[in-house]
């Protein structure tokens, strides 16, 4: 959080140490569009350029992230208001 895009960069997200019957809502899709996925322990996802990336627990739970893209300027992140996720 909060939810962002990147132009020029995707994201990875591998979630792990979940307890058991845990999940994680990871929410994708143009901020006005989002579908929700329910990944479970050690599950992975890719969000491209144009999605959202954010993500939320039912518990506690780990994660690692990567990037991969073009640029290596950082400051590129466009934030989404949470207001208008849908």
């Amino acid at each position: 959080m909060p939810p962002h895009t990147h132009a020029c960069r995707s994201e990875v997200y591998l979630y792990f140490d979940l307890n058991k019957g845990g999940s994680v809502t990871h929410y994708m899709g143009p901020g006005e569009r989002v579908r929700k996925l329910k990944l479970a322990n050690q599950q992975a996802v890719l969000s491209p350029p144009w999605s959202i990336h954010c993500g939320s627990g039912s518990t506690h739970y780990t994660f690692i992230w990567g990037m991969g893209g073009e640029n290596q300027e950082f400051s590129d992140m466009d934030p989404v208001d949470p207001k208008v996720v849908r």
